[in-house]
């Protein structure tokens, strides 16, 4: 049976002061008549455009390498593995997202850390090590691009929700591009973001529509980790 194997994390910290002065100059620059002068006017904005809260917590970036096992590059004979970027959020948050919720997988053996089985709260306790020790996010400020397949809507209540997110990922300038996948009818939807504020933001706007989903981000650069893409 296949099992997928962590081959390495990577948490970034983004102190909570450069969340909010990232927020601040998206804001400036993309509504001219917007300039938040306060924090306190900065998390209402924030809510009347998106109906979002920002916590008032450090953010964190984690990716994980990670591969299947019965999967093998030609080339090298190895395993193939890849980066993937798995979201920008509060500690807690990804602590309970990719810790909590995927200890059942390592408990079980779908997921193995280094191919290795592990226990959940040996899952849970690396994972939380990866946040406590993240690195600044200097190393990799942002993705280069931010890419998610969405599920065309069915019914006249999603197309609405539809219509309000392509208002809303405009002003992240999104592309859309109509693409079908496992013979449903959707659509690409990519950015590039100037922040991790701006990466956070396009995160919320897309689980708000279509829940729990993998985006697609940029690898980290070979100087941030240990082991890279085959």
């Amino acid at each position: 049976m296949s099992y997928d194997i962590v081959y390495e994390q990577l948490a970034l910290r983004v102190p909570e002061e450069d969340v909010v002065q990232q927020a601040c100059t998206f804001f400036k620059e993309r509504f001219n008549h917007t300039d938040p002068q306060s924090t306190s006017e900065l998390k209402q904005a924030l809510y009347e455009r998106y109906g979002l809260t920002l916590r008032a917590e450090d953010l964190f970036m984690l990716h994980m390498l990670i591969g299947s096992s019965n999967l093998v590059d030609t080339e090298t004979n190895k395993r193939a593995r890849s980066w993937q970027f798995c979201g920008v959020n509060t500690f807690n948050h990804l602590l309970v997202r990719y810790g909590c919720d995927w200890s059942a997988a390592a408990e079980s053996g779908e997921v193995k850390l280094n191919g290795r089985d592990t226990k959940a709260e040996g899952w849970i306790r690396a994972l939380r090590n990866t946040l406590n020790l993240a690195k600044a996010y200097g190393v990799m400020p942002y993705c280069r691009s931010l890419e998610v397949w969405l599920k065309a809507p069915l019914d006249t209540s999603k197309q609405t929700l539809l219509d309000e997110l392509k208002i809303r990922l405009s002003d992240l300038e999104a592309t859309w591009k109509e693409r079908q996948r496992f013979g449903d009818d959707g659509f690409d939807v990519a950015i590039k973001p100037k922040s991790a504020f701006e990466m956070w933001l396009f995160q919320q706007l897309i689980n708000r529509y279509q829940g729990k989903c993998w985006i697609n981000g940029s690898e980290p650069p070979y100087h941030a980790v240990k082991k890279h893409s085959i």
